[in-house]
């Protein structure tokens, strides 16, 4: 029987730091032969799949306060290398350099951008954002004018994560909705 008390403060099996506080009870059952360890059974709760999932939760977070915060670099480094984005079903990107020129176009487009977070759902190395988003329509974007209207977005973001880096996203948006609050005539604070 063991029991361990431990913080999650290093890099460990791959997984970052995720500052996680560990509580485990187990037991180890052990074969000997010949003075050495010939068999060893540990049972204890799954520590690396609890740890992997405060991993990609706090790597979701992050990409949004990156967002948020407008720091492309900040968000280019979440994404892997070769990161492929797809909006509503449209594969848009195939690179991280792709991603960050996607991001930057979307910041000058809409200078105050702010992303409030909904809910993060993560299984195993799949998380899923629900989000809300808002900013001026300052500059082209989707092929759209600046119309100087505030627009506000709604979506989620599905991603895949190899590595503690996102590999694949989904993006899912209400585009008729953006564009209609694009072209209206009417100003909203």
């Amino acid at each position: 029987m063991h029991h361990y008390t431990a913080t999650h403060t290093g890099p460990w099996f791959g997984i970052e730091p995720t500052g996680m506080r560990l509580d485990v009870t187990g037991c180890s059952v052990m074969k000997v032969r010949d003075g050495h360890f010939a068999e060893v059974q540990i049972f204890q709760p799954d520590l690396m799949g609890a740890l992997r999932h405060q991993a990609n939760i706090q790597l979701v977070e992050r990409l949004v306060e990156a967002e948020d915060a407008g720091d492309v670099e900040a968000y280019a480094a979440i994404m892997a290398p070769d990161v492929e984005v797809w909006v509503n079903g449209v594969h848009t990107v195939s690179s991280r350099d792709g991603q960050r020129a996607s991001l930057q176009a979307a910041l000058r487009a809409f200078p105050d951008w702010h992303r409030q977070t909904l809910g993060i759902f993560v299984d195993g190395d799949t998380a899923v954002l629900r989000w809300r988003g808002s900013g001026t329509h300052s500059a082209d974007w989707a092929g759209m004018p600046a119309s100087g209207n505030h627009v506000e977005f709604h979506g989620t973001s599905t991603a895949e994560i190899v590595g503690g880096l996102m590999r694949r996203i989904w993006i899912d948006m209400d585009m008729a909705g953006v564009i209609r609050q694009m072209t209206s005539q009417e100003k909203h604070p």
